[in-house]
């Protein structure tokens, strides 16, 4: 099995200049699954939003009547089943099987808060979906509005301290790492100029130890932002043998 999931805060899906641009990403980089992140989108009109952005996919929000989507997840049907296991408005958990193999992996979309006290609750959640499920691959991809390490961040404050440990440790603590990847090294950029420039790592993509046993062979690529300030991470999925040990 071998295939590509994505995750992208695309900063909003109102306009067709980022319905071109989600369409064209898809298209090129040969995707199946992907996770839309702050969409910004209301929930009366995914259906017409998705149906021309993604023609022919089946899609699943965690958008509410009165407020506008975070997470939208979307797939190619006639490739994949995607199943939501729970859903939070910080994430979206599901099974993601592959329907010419029947082979299923557990992949969770993640758009965690700014704040960091609500940014904690999600960080719990991901520590008990890790333990739960720790026989089954997972994977959790997005953005998570955090660093892991100090130098994770370029330009502005460099402090360092507990409060942004903290991260990390829940990282840790849920058994994860991040998956091997390639491209973009800051996946988050104010673009300014002048000294103002602020770079981040906040977008990743952390597996566990039963996902590099399933799909040792498995990537993540960080791509150039374009229309977004951030960097959508491409992960192709696959399960070919490999000869080299695990890096966990």
């Amino acid at each position: 099995m071998t295939f590509k999931i994505a995750a992208w805060n695309i900063r909003g899906l109102n306009g067709p200049s980022k319905h071109r641009e989600l369409k064209n990403f898809v298209v090129k980089e040969e995707i199946k699954v992907t996770g839309i992140l702050e969409t910004k989108i209301k929930a009366v009109i995914e259906k017409k939003i998705f149906s021309s952005c993604l023609k022919n996919w089946s899609f699943l929000s965690n958008s509410q009547p009165n407020e506008t989507g975070r997470i939208c997840v979307s797939w190619d049907s006639n490739f994949c089943m995607v199943n939501q296991l729970s859903a939070s408005d910080q994430h979206i958990f599901c099974e993601i099987t592959d329907l010419t193999q029947a082979s299923s992996f557990l992949a969770c979309f993640v758009y965690a808060d700014n704040n960091y006290s609500v940014r904690r609750v999600f960080c719990e959640t991901m520590v008990r979906l890790s333990h739960s499920q720790s026989n089954c691959p997972i994977a959790f991809l997005g953005d998570f509005n955090a660093t892991r390490y100090s130098h994770e961040k370029f330009g502005g404050s460099q402090i360092w301290n507990s409060l942004k440990e903290e991260f990390n440790s829940y990282i840790l603590a849920s058994e994860l790492d991040d998956l091997s990847y390639t491209g973009c090294q800051f996946t988050w950029a104010n673009k300014r100029d002048c000294g103002e420039y602020i770079a981040t790592k906040i977008d990743r993509v952390l597996v566990n130890e039963s996902w590099l046993d399933k799909f040792p062979n498995s990537t993540a690529i960080f791509l150039p932002s374009t229309i977004s300030d951030h960097s959508p991470a491409v992960v192709t999925v696959s399960d070919a043998v490999t000869s080299y040990k695990k890096p966990f």
